[in-house]
């Protein structure tokens, strides 16, 4: 069933505030159709009692091949929301379908800032704003503050944002064609998710399989949780300066320079799904490199530490976690190192490595690339290699003689 519009939201937003905003936008729109405001064909929102994967296949997945405009209720939680990443990432890839270099992208992807959330990732400036219509104090408080306080403002959004949906709708309606097919909900992309990623999307747009593909988890402070030595720190784990201040280059810059010739960078951050998207990065045969600062870990968190010494203690991932000696005494970081990683401090593994120069951290992730990307591969060439045909004269029938 076609929709005009797909509200898309984090589940943990939900409450009396946010469900009479989807009442009464459906109410407002529907004064300019000829449904009724409890017509589905106004409005998709996932209200199944399904689990969120299973509700994935029955539903959800249809309904963003089905519908016109997407309405986000924008917010900490929604942009934290791994699943709404996926929702967000299909309708965009959608409506970006099919357009010629240059030509303006639809539209049809209509922001509803619900608790304002600073900053909003890239994915979602870019898009449609605000409608003209829109009061002021909508920006600095966000609809759910004004849905509270301020009714008459309140009514005075809905209205401007129904007329912006039903304009699209009527624009957009027969332009805006579904995909050919939509990956496995495992297998689609976070848009949210912040970092690179892209390089490792394939053309129908699900996460490319197999060892090309190096997935890069960087662990460390930010420069507002230690400002000190300026320069050190940056604006999250990616931007660490671990031989700071002899050497400026970035935990990121030593990742890409690795990767540069022969695989496709993707970083993972450690969110919410943190463990899903390690485990499904291993079944897809992706690589995995974590390069963590030891003192700087969140030792806080006795799970997250666990299960980055379960996943990453494999063929196919590595961990490095670089010294500096002009920054802590070797004792001072070996403390730091069984502290924060109590088992991959006592392990001789190839894929543990804890360079102390710069040199030995490119060496490093050269060799534990390498060596991985190896692991995968060679089992496949000598499976090959058992089943192809012997070459003549060494088993089998040989040539009679002449």
């Amino acid at each position: 069933m076609p929709h005009i519009v797909f509200f898309s939201y984090a589940r943990k937003d939900e409450d009396r505030f946010l469900l009479n905003f989807f009442k009464d936008l459906s109410t407002e729109i529907s004064f300019y159709t000829n449904y009724g405001a409890e017509d589905e064909r106004i409005a998709f929102r996932d209200k199944g009692s399904l689990p969120l994967m299973e509700n994935w296949r029955t539903n959800i997945a249809g309904a963003l091949q089905s519908s016109t405009v997407m309405v986000c209720l924008t917010s900490t939680r929604y942009f934290n929301s791994p699943f709404c990443g996926k929702e967000f990432y299909v309708f965009d890839k959608r409506r970006r379908q099919g357009l010629a270099a240059g030509e303006a992208v639809p539209p049809v992807v209509l922001p509803v800032i619900w608790v304002p959330a600073d900053p909003m990732p890239n994915a979602m400036t870019e898009v449609q704003q605000v409608p003209k219509e829109i009061p002021d104090p909508y920006l600095a408080r966000g609809l759910r503050d004004i849905a509270r306080f301020d009714s008459g403002v309140y009514d005075r959004c809905v209205s401007a944002f129904a007329k912006a949906i039903v304009a699209a709708w009527k624009s957009y309606e027969k332009k805006i064609k579904p995909l050919e097919s939509v990956p496995a909900f495992e297998d689609i992309p976070n848009a949210f998710a912040g970092g690179r990623w892209s390089d490792a999307v394939g053309p129908d747009g699900s996460w490319l399989p197999g060892p090309e593909v190096a997935n890069f988890v960087f662990v460390a402070e930010s420069m507002n949780e230690s400002p000190e030595p300026r320069g050190r720190y940056g604006a999250d784990g990616s931007q660490w300066r671990p031989y700071f201040p002899s050497e400026p280059d970035t935990a990121m810059d030593y990742a890409t320079n690795a990767v540069r010739k022969q695989f496709k960078f993707r970083e993972i951050r450690v969110t919410e799904d943190f463990r899903g998207e390690l485990e499904r990065a291993r079944n897809r045969k992706n690589l995995s490199i974590l390069i963590g600062d030891p003192k700087a870990l969140p030792l806080d968190s006795f799970e997250a530490v666990r299960l980055i010494e379960q996943l990453l203690l494999c063929e196919t991932c590595a961990v490095l976690l670089p010294y500096h000696e002009r920054v802590a005494k070797i004792d001072e970081q070996d403390r730091a190192v069984k502290e924060a990683f109590p088992v991959i401090s006592q392990v001789q593994s190839s894929n543990v490595h804890r360079p102390r120069t710069p040199a030995e951290l490119q060496t490093a992730l050269d060799v534990v690339l390498r060596e991985m990307s190896k692991a995968v591969t060679q089992p496949e060439i000598d499976s090959r290699d058992k089943t192809a045909p012997p070459p003549p004269g060494i088993s089998g029938v040989t040539a009679p003689r002449s």
